[in-house]
This record gives C-alpha cells, sequence and structure tokens, in this order.
C-alpha cells in the first residue's frame, strides 16, 4: 500500500470511525439489528467511545448522505415533482358520526 492509502484508513473522530465501517453497519440494520445493539458492540469493542444519542445523529446523517449520493437524478419528464394532493377542511357534525 501507499501512503495515500494508509492516510484514507486512518479516519479520526466518531464520523471517520463510522464510515469506516459503514458497510458492516448497514449489513446489520438490513439483517434486523438495532442500532442500539450496533451501538453496544462497537462500545464494548472499544471502536468508538461516545452516548448514543450522538451515535445515531451522526449515523443518520452519514446515510442520508450516502441515500442522497447513490440515487442520481434524470431529466424525464416522469421524475418531474409531483405537488402532493391538497386536502380540503370540511366542518364536521355529530351526525357524521352515526
Amino acid at each position: 500500500m501507499d501512503l495515500i492509502d494508509e492516510l484514507r484508513k486512518e479516519k479520526t473522530g466518531l464520523k471517520g470511525i463510522i464510515s469506516a465501517h459503514l458497510d458492516l453497519i448497514t449489513q446489520a440494520i438490513n439483517e434486523g439489528y438495532t442500532k442500539q445493539k450496533i451501538f453496544n458492540f462497537l462500545s464494548k469493542k472499544e471502536i468508538i467511545k461516545t452516548e448514543y444519542s450522538y451515535f445515531v445523529k451522526v449515523l443518520n446523517k452519514i446515510l442520508i448522505d450516502k441515500n442522497f449520493k447513490e440515487k442520481i437524478p434524470s431529466k424525464s419528464k416522469s421524475d418531474t415533482f409531483k405537488r402532493p394532493k391538497q386536502f380540503k377542511i370540511v366542518d364536521m357534525k355529530d351526525e357524521d358520526f352515526k
């Protein structure tokens, strides 16, 4: 390995640690393991040293960013933005519930 590969491996901070293990974390989530169990495992192995709430916050941000990067927008007409249905507020009477 060259220097660049070694430097890429040495990611510091929680975001770097999660990014380094992201494939295994997403595989565990897809297999049905909870984020709490994943956090407990990483904590016991002393891979991370943080609170659960901060771990979940960073993990969710990384997963959202990853999903946006994976989706490549296409310019076909079927992918245009569709406005959600609008609902009309009406007065309800007691008779409506009988």
